[in-house]
């Protein structure tokens, strides 16, 4: 089912930033989170 699903979507964009910037998330949260994400591995 899943290999279907991605099949599916060949070559179409797999994501989409929000035009507003209100919507998009902080830059600095991400990478704060990011930054945790890493040392834990």
């Amino acid at each position: 089912m899943l290999e279907h699903g991605l099949k599916e979507r060949h070559g179409e964009r797999l994501m989409v930033l929000p035009t507003s910037r209100e919507e998009r998330p902080d830059r600095r949260l991400l990478e704060l989170s990011y930054g945790r994400f890493r040392s834990v591995g």
